[in-house]
């Protein structure tokens, strides 16, 4: 928390463009909506204006940095002291990342506030509650591996910006923080009314919402963001959707902390220090 906080001038920009963000969100999804008269594709403005603002919140709450610090320590050659110390390396880049977050949870109350005051808080079952809480939990564990094995991939990289840009664009598109993958979804089987377009015909878009969405269900981005999200404003609705969604979740915890275990025992035989 301290070296999070070392920089003030920082997290007070970091703060502002969340605020940024929401506000965009929420003018651009009402602009949409209010043109399709009121509601898109049987999903309500109310809702959806939700699934976008809890989003960004439980977005930053499960962000991290682990990648980009792994990738430095590698490049400047610092790796090689924690290796040489008896203790676990994920451990304590997990434990920084806990401080971490919260360090953001604290700078995340003014937009959370002003969450509260511009969107409905939808109604939440014991059920639905609990789903939403471990859903959370196995999201930041998730994002936590992850960001672990594509630090370790800087070992063969050595320059890991590109792939820190390009893992960005595509969390973005695949996770449902551009846009809810069962809207996507109804999108593909519906159409756009309206579509302004003229020149791409409307079935050769379907097919590309349709095929983003089976995509992101191939991929483990959805269960990072949209999981969570869709389960705690209802864009995830009954009991079997949202265990399935959560047993998913598992499934790729299991697959992704097999990959890392094996992913770092290969680098630590590949290590070449440049720095240090």
């Amino acid at each position: 928390m301290k070296a999070m906080y070392a920089y003030r001038l920082r997290m007070i920009i970091w703060i502002f463009y969340d605020f940024i963000i929401l506000f965009v969100q929420y003018y651009l999804w009402n602009a949409i909506f209010s043109s399709s008269g009121g509601s898109l594709m049987d999903i309500s403005l109310s809702q959806y204006l939700s699934y976008v603002a809890f989003g960004l919140v439980f977005s930053r709450l499960v962000s991290s940095d682990i990648d980009g610090e792994i990738a430095q320590e590698i490049k400047n050659g610092t790796i090689a002291m924690h290796l040489l110390k008896p203790y676990s390396y994920f451990g304590a880049m997990t434990a920084q990342r806990v401080g971490y977050t919260v360090g953001q949870a604290i700078a995340l109350i003014p937009v959370t506030l002003t969450i509260l005051f511009l969107v409905d808080i939808p109604p939440l079952s014991p059920f639905l509650l609990g789903a939403t809480l471990v859903s959370m939990l196995l999201t930041y564990a998730l994002v936590t591996v992850l960001q672990f094995i594509l630090g370790i991939l800087a070992f063969w990289l050595t320059n890991y910006w590109g792939l820190f840009l390009f893992k960005q664009n595509i969390i973005a598109l695949f996770s449902g923080e551009l846009i809810a993958l069962n809207l996507l979804f109804r999108l593909g089987r519906s159409g756009i009314p309206n579509f302004p377009v003229p020149w791409i015909p409307e079935g050769v878009m379907q097919n590309i919402f349709l095929g983003l969405g089976w995509i992101s269900y191939l991929l483990p981005f959805q269960a990072m963001a949209y999981t969570p999200s869709g389960i705690f404003t209802g864009m995830i609705q009954g009991p079997w959707p949202v265990l399935g969604h959560v047993a998913l979740q598992i499934f790729w915890l299991m697959a992704l902390s097999g990959l890392a275990s094996h992913t770092w025992k290969r680098a630590q035989r590949h290590i070449t220090i440049l720095g240090g």
